[in-house]
């Protein structure tokens, strides 16, 4: 099996017009496992209120799309902020110079490799985050940016 595992800046694709927003969807559409830390969750549902209070969604619309993350979500491989998971983000910051959420995600993703090692094939990190596809490749994880691979 192979697991994607989407950080919020992929993620977001799915439900707002964005470059790899098709790629993005297609995923979903797809046979592949699905992941994310919890921390994603709050990070998608942010930035759907915060378009919201913009005035770059109606209230209508963020009620349908917040309903639809949270559906999305229940059907992923949740990784939750575990200590074990504490524990490997508390290093990443000093090893790839990652911002805090940026350390959970990847964090994440090592979590997620080494707890299904013998049920998963590979995790594929998936992000738009410059500083957080960088650190992923550095980690061995293979990558895909949607918004680049939109342009291409």
């Amino acid at each position: 099996m192979i697991v994607k595992y989407l950080d919020a800046s992929a993620w977001i694709r799915r439900y707002v017009a964005e470059p790899g927003t098709e790629l993005v969807r297609r995923l979903f559409a797809g046979r592949s496992a699905l992941a994310c830390s919890t921390l994603g969750l709050i990070e998608v549902l942010s930035t759907l209120a915060r378009k919201q209070r913009a005035a770059g969604i109606t209230p209508a619309q963020f009620d349908r799309l917040a309903e639809a993350v949270e559906d999305d979500f229940a059907g992923f491989i949740q990784i939750d902020f575990t200590p074990e998971v504490l524990e490997v983000a508390r290093t990443l910051p000093a090893l790839y110079a990652l911002r805090g959420a940026d350390a959970v995600h990847l964090a994440s993703a090592v979590h997620l490799r080494a707890e299904m090692a013998d049920d998963v094939e590979q995790v594929e990190v998936i992000t738009s985050d410059v500083e957080l596809l960088q650190a992923a490749r550095l980690a061995r994880f293979p990558t895909l940016d949607p918004g680049a691979e939109a342009g291409s």
